[in-house]
């Protein structure tokens, strides 16, 4: 009988050789395991479930994540969306921004540090912007329409290899539990 432990314990140690062998490797083996990264996507502020921001609360009190990772759409934009048709009885882009910047503050408040990737929802402003011949110099960053401070990092990219790096020894890791789990559930 194969034993699986080793077996996988043997394929991680390959594939730690191979992710080195290709400049991506992070630090340790066990950075997978020390990391809880909470992936935060599409709350549409202002148009957010109202338990939302309880919720987010709750898991960073939980879990303290090490990371945070929010992948797209936390404003909403509705009032500047250039391929929908405008509510008029909805808030406008002023109100809109003003109701924004208090839910980010709060946000932010919870994860001062947090890696934000650009989404069809959070790039409103600027392809409104471009919409009508504006440059994207004219425009202000993202941290300072949403008066976040700089902890704040947006990204252009959905995967930095960092990340990409550790989900994929996450994966690797869970693997080998799994093999684990099935290894006693034989005995």
């Amino acid at each position: 009988m194969v034993d699986q432990g080793k077996k996988s314990q043997k394929s991680l140690r390959k594939t730690n050789k191979g992710i080195q062998s290709q400049g991506k490797y992070v630090k340790t083996s066990h950075t997978a395991l020390k990391s809880r990264i909470l992936v935060v996507s599409d709350l549409h502020v202002p148009y957010h479930h109202p338990d939302s921001f309880n919720f987010l609360e709750r898991l960073a009190s939980k879990y303290n994540p090490t990371k945070v990772i929010n992948i797209g759409d936390e404003m909403d934009w509705h009032s500047i969306n250039v391929s929908h048709v405008i509510n008029p009885d909805l808030p406008s882009p002023a109100d809109e921004l003003e109701i924004g910047r208090f839910w980010m503050k709060k946000l932010e408040k919870l994860f001062p540090k947090m890696v934000l990737l650009e989404s069809n929802h959070g790039s409103m402003v600027l392809r409104r912007a471009m919409a009508k011949g504006m440059s994207k110099f004219f425009l202000k960053d993202y941290n300072e329409i949403l008066d976040v401070g700089t902890g704040w990092k947006w990204k252009e990219h959905h995967w930095e290899e960092t990340y990409w790096v550790e989900f994929t020894l996450l994966i690797k890791y869970l693997r080998i539990l799994l093999s684990l789990y099935k290894l006693c559930q034989l005995r």
